[in-house]
């Protein structure tokens, strides 16, 4: 057993480091941070054969980027301390490098008036996902609407919108929508 180098054992450590230090900020930082190892690609897969290789897919989300930051420094450690100590070979690469964005507060208060005059109950929620609106709102004014899912399921099998929820939603979508096509424009920006 002292003899091995198995992959699988240093990405399970890499797992752990990634779970425990994501708690961390949590408690310490940002509540709204996750950090998700949901993808194990192991080679060569088979019982008997100690892993050689393995893959792994790391999502990590929160509305602070530098919570984000943080995640990764600790990945980066783990990762020279797994060479280090269990002889193993590592390579990070990050594809996707998103900065969370938030919401325009413009949008946000259409949606709290409509809402309030329509008596339709909401509360705030951040978004941990990327939607097309983070690219939007790079551009201009965005907002992001989310009808309740029995249980909360969420991208999943188990999702389920009621159709009385989808109609409540498209009535605070519409009425948003007006409130911002007949606001009044501030009056230094008339011409």
């Amino acid at each position: 057993m002292e003899a091995r180098t198995d992959a699988l054992v240093a990405a399970s450590e890499l797992a752990l480091e990634i779970e425990a230090t994501t708690n961390e900020i949590v408690e310490a930082h940002s509540e709204t941070a996750v950090g998700t190892v949901g993808q194990f690609d192991i080679e060569p897969g088979s019982i008997n054969v100690i892993p050689g290789k393995v893959h792994l897919g790391i999502d990590i989300r929160d509305v602070e980027y530098e919570s984000m930051e943080r995640i990764v420094s600790s990945i980066h450690r783990c990762l020279d301390r797994l060479e280090s100590e269990r002889g193993v070979e590592t390579a990070f690469t990050r594809p996707y490098d998103i900065e969370p964005i938030s919401m325009s507060e413009r949008c946000m208060t259409a949606l709290h008036n409509t809402a309030t005059q329509t008596g339709i109950s909401t509360i705030d929620l951040h978004s941990g996902a990327g939607h097309d609106t983070m690219y939007i709102a790079k551009a201009t004014d965005a907002g992001l609407i989310f009808a309740p899912s029995k249980g909360g399921y969420s991208h999943s099998a188990a999702e389920w919108t009621d159709w009385s929820d989808c109609a409540t939603t498209t009535r605070l979508l519409a009425g948003a929508l007006y409130d911002l096509a007949t606001e009044q424009a501030p009056d230094d920006a008339r011409s």
